[in-house]
């Protein structure tokens, strides 16, 4: 064989190797840490991609102190028309109590101070509903006679109190890319979103997100759709946060307020956890 054809077949298997080589560099290694047993790889690789991005934030230890307070008054806020200022300092100590809540994991704190007039939520659609949680989470079935107010404590202690303990809310992203408040007015109770598409896509629809609705047993003294028959306007907020739980997952918190013409109270219209590592119920 020529010294001509041995050069090209040295060559070629180089080329073949080097190939081989740049394929495996560019194969997709599965991310650390636990995930959720449904999650693709692609799913989890997006994840622990935007995992990194959120956690590179600056972050506010959650805290019951004036400080705290404080901190939560100067988070981003968008006003879509017009709102009176101190509705929306209502709102942010709303979510001062219900961050607290779910720093100290206390289901007592949360029922003196983010459940009044709250009714029991018993129609046969949601405890359907309920009762699919129920069995994914705790792999039994849901008691016929289990209470609206035992289902929630389950589910509160589940996430908060047990050895899943580490759901527990530890600290907070409160700067812009990582916190934001959008109030606006709605004249109708379909699903609506304030957001703009980046936003969207940067919080919740990224690839891979896993978009988890929040465990809900009791409801507002008059629902979004109620309030709305009588006032033709009604005001809106969505509220996105970054959290921290104590497990170090860092993941995203979305939830929706109305405010109450009569009462000025805002109530809870929704809630969802963005995260891929495992689920969040968030019960509210």
């Amino acid at each position: 064989m020529s010294m001509r054809y041995i050069f090209a077949a040295t060559c070629l298997v180089a080329f073949a190797g080097g190939v081989f080589v740049a394929i495996r560099t560019l194969k997709k290694s599965d991310p650390p840490g636990d995930w959720m047993p449904t999650a693709t790889l692609d799913q989890r690789v997006a994840a622990y991609e935007k995992e990194q991005t959120w956690g590179a934030c600056a972050f506010t230890p959650i805290a019951d102190t004036d400080a705290f307070r404080v901190a939560l008054m100067n988070m981003p806020l968008r006003v879509l028309g017009t709102i009176d200022p101190e509705h929306v300092d209502t709102l942010r100590e709303v979510l001062y109590e219900q961050l607290n809540a779910r720093r100290t994991g206390s289901l007592e704190r949360y029922r003196d101070t983010c459940m009044k007039n709250r009714r029991p939520l018993i129609d046969s659609r949601n405890r359907d509903w309920v009762a699919r949680k129920y069995a994914l989470r705790f792999g039994e079935d849901l008691p016929n006679d289990a209470s609206p107010d035992d289902v929630f404590a389950r589910f509160w202690r589940e996430e908060y109190d047990t050895l899943q303990g580490g759901r527990r809310f530890r600290e907070l992203c409160l700067e812009e890319g990582g916190a934001l408040m959008i109030v606006g007015d709605v004249r109708s109770a379909d699903l609506v979103t304030f957001m703009l598409p980046e936003e969207q896509k940067r919080w919740f629809t990224w690839s891979g997100a896993r978009r988890l609705h929040s465990t809900e047993m009791f409801l507002s003294p008059r629902s979004l759709d109620e309030l709305l028959q009588t006032n033709q306007v009604c005001k809106l907020a969505e509220v996105i946060l970054i959290i921290r739980s104590e497990n170090e997952d860092v993941w995203c918190w979305l939830s929706q307020w109305y405010l109450e013409p009569d009462t000025l109270e805002w109530h809870v219209r929704g809630s969802w956890a963005v995260c891929s590592r495992r689920r969040y119920d968030i019960p509210i």
